[in-house]
C-alpha cells in the first residue's frame, strides 16, 4: 500500500462503505477525473457568483440556490451535483427553473470544492464554515462533558 493510500484508507474505506449514495459517487466521479471535475466545479462556482444565492441562516444552516430562465443550465447542474429543481413562472409568465441544495454532506462537500473558485461569494461562505466550525466545537465541548 502507497503512503498516500495509508493516509488515506479511513477514507477509502468510508467511501467503499457508502458506495452508491450520491455524495460518495460524486467524489468517487471527481477524483477519477480530476481536469474534467475541476472545469465543472469552476463554471457551477461562476453560475454561484453570477445567479446564485447563499443562504446563511442565522442558526448556521448553509443553502445555495441558482434561479434562473435557462432550463438546460439548471439541469446540467442537476444532473452533475445532484438537489433538487422546482419550477415556477416570472411574473410575465416565462417558465423560471430553481436549483437548490439544503445544507447536508452533499451541500457541504460540494462548497468544500467550489471554494476555491469563488470570488464574488467567497468571504461570505468562508464566514459560514467559520461559524459551523465554532458551533461544533462548543457540540463537541458540551458531549464531552455528558458523562454515561
Amino acid at each position: 500500500m502507497s503512503s498516500v493510500k495509508q493516509q488515506y484508507a479511513g477514507i477509502f474505506r468510508l467511501l467503499k462503505q457508502n458506495k452508491g449514495t450520491k455524495t460518495t459517487d460524486f467524489i468517487n466521479k471527481y477524483h477519477k477525473n480530476k481536469v474534467l471535475w475541476s472545469n465543472k466545479v469552476a463554471y457551477l462556482a461562476g453560475i454561484i457568483d453570477g445567479e446564485g444565492c447563499l443562504k446563511i441562516e442565522k442558526w448556521g444552516t448553509i443553502r445555495l440556490i441558482i434561479g434562473m430562465t435557462d432550463r438546460k443550465t439548471i439541469y446540467w447542474i442537476y444532473n452533475n451535483f445532484g438537489g433538487n429543481v422546482t419550477k415556477q413562472k416570472t411574473p410575465k409568465g416565462q417558465p423560471f427553473y430553481s436549483w437548490r441544495m439544503n445544507q447536508g454532506k452533499d451541500l457541504f462537500y460540494l462548497l468544500l470544492l467550489v471554494i476555491p473558485f469563488l470570488i464574488t461569494k467567497k468571504k461570505k461562505l468562508v464566514d459560514a464554515f467559520q461559524k459551523l466550525i465554532k458551533k461544533f466545537e462548543k457540540l463537541e465541548h458540551t458531549f464531552g462533558k455528558i458523562s454515561i
